[in-house]
């Protein structure tokens, strides 16, 4: 009796462990069965809002309060899994695309795009003034040029 309540467990561990160990057993990939946390309330609304975004993305920051920032640097991090920024501007001005890393950090102001993440970086330093962003991804081909519709 004792050999076989020991038998099944055994078999009951070997069939849980093979049943656990992959996702393709569920018949599910990974991607299927897992995915990010959605936000809910007035945050949903903002998300579809930027899953929206045509071409170009725009960050207004208004100035409100008596405070002032003590912030002195401003990095974003701006994803788009579908293709890279085309160029950013900062109140106006269009900034440097950085092509290397560490020139982005070395750098004041610029902008980077990384491959690795699908995300725009872009730095400069903190304006004491409402300004906006805009990371444009329009259309382009792999040298820069402007592709015609």
């Amino acid at each position: 009796m004792k050999l076989k309540n020991r038998m099944i467990a055994l078999i009951l561990s070997l069939v849980m462990t093979l049943l656990m160990s992959s996702c393709t057993m569920v018949g599910k990939s990974p991607d299927q069965l897992i995915r990010p946390p959605r936000p809910t309330g007035e945050y949903a609304g903002i998300q579809r809002a930027l899953e929206e975004v045509a071409e170009d993305f725009t960050l207004k920051y208004p100035e409100t309060g008596e405070y002032r920032s003590a912030v002195k640097t401003m990095i974003l991090d701006v994803i788009n899994e579908e293709k890279g920024a085309y160029w950013v501007t900062v109140d106006g001005k269009t900034i440097p695309q950085c092509l290397a890393r560490k020139k982005w950090e070395a750098s004041e102001t610029g902008w980077l795009y990384e491959a690795t993440t699908s995300s725009v970086l872009v730095k400069y330093p903190a304006l004491d003034r409402p300004h906006e962003v805009v990371v444009s991804f329009d259309k382009f081909d792999l040298i820069g040029m402007e592709e015609q519709e």
